[in-house]
């Protein structure tokens, strides 16, 4: 049987990295060759600024309470 996941055993499209949801640029997956970028696809997806990235000045806009 080996390693591989229910999804691999019925042969559907599915992803094992990570999506990587930018705020206003995209997503990007931590799996080289990932040809499925749709966020269904992935078991796990995170926003960016969980890893760090400041992309797009997010950090500068956030409301004053």
């Amino acid at each position: 049987m080996g390693n591989e996941c229910r999804e691999c055993l019925a042969g559907r499209p599915h992803c094992h990295g990570t999506l990587i949801q930018h705020w206003g640029h995209g997503t990007h997956c931590t799996e080289p060759g990932c040809s499925h970028p749709e966020i269904l696809l992935h078991a796990l997806s995170i926003d960016c600024e969980a890893i760090g990235c400041e992309c797009g000045g997010r950090g500068a806009h956030r409301l004053a309470i």
